[in-house]
């Protein structure tokens, strides 16, 4: 389950690395120049609050937890789930069968690259908010079957969002039965840029075998809303 929290875990990374590479600099730095870069991220973040729309990708990259994927840069804004007493995050889970997809529900604006911005889904754009779904898939089935990674969302803002899975995943596919779990992400575009909901309820889709629904549609939902500067990563 460890790559399922790669957009938190990678974002930490980079800052961490970041991080390191600050205090080295500040050897040489002077503390005047230190404490005015402090300063002036900490405006930023009073004045962005959620609407990013007045900033550019190196202020963001100032702000929010960053990491770069295949759409373009990836800034992490909040996360749906819970903060359990071990500090490990919950992941909602859908089962069917003998299947099942765990994800961890991320919101998350894309500065889009060049190859993206071409993409239907995203009409030319340059940058977008999605909830995206992080999922690994766990097959314990004794049989063949097909899984497509089709899901809806709603959001407490009313919004009503079909999902997509992106072209580097291996989610959706034939599964044979020694293939134990694939890995991959659904994207829920947000209309607004500024949009921030705080709570979120999916419903996956049913795998098929012989093209009927192995199972029930499942719908899972999650009423807690994280913060991105607020999660310990």
């Amino acid at each position: 389950m460890k790559k399922l929290s790669s957009i938190l875990l990678m974002a930490g990374l980079m800052f961490l690395l970041a991080a390191c590479g600050s205090d080295n600099a500040s050897s040489t730095d002077s503390k005047d120049t230190s404490s005015k870069k402090t300063e002036q991220q900490e405006q930023a973040k009073e004045e962005s609050s959620s609407d990013t729309s007045k900033l550019t990708t190196e202020q963001k990259k100032e702000i929010y937890e960053h990491t770069e994927d295949e759409f373009g840069d990836y800034f992490l804004i909040g996360a749906y789930t819970e903060e359990g007493q071990d500090g490990d995050y919950s992941f909602l889970s859908a089962s069917f069968d003998n299947f099942t997809v765990h994800t961890i529900p991320t919101l998350v604006e894309i500065d889009l690259n060049d190859e993206s911005k071409e993409m239907e889904q995203f009409s030319g754009k340059d940058t977008v908010r999605a909830i995206v779904l992080e999922i690994e898939s766990e097959n314990d089935n004794d049989y063949n079957f097909s899984y497509e990674g089709k899901a809806t969302a709603v959001t407490d803002t009313g919004a009503e969002l079909t999902g997509f899975t992106s072209p580097d995943s291996t989610l959706a596919k034939e599964y044979k039965e020694e293939d134990y779990g694939e890995y991959g992400y659904i994207y829920f575009l947000l209309d607004d840029i500024s949009a921030e909901p705080k709570e979120l309820e999916i419903t996956f889709e049913a795998p098929q075998r012989d093209g009927e629904p192995i199972s029930e549609p499942q719908t899972v939902k999650q009423d807690n809303y994280i913060p991105g500067q607020d999660m310990e990563i």
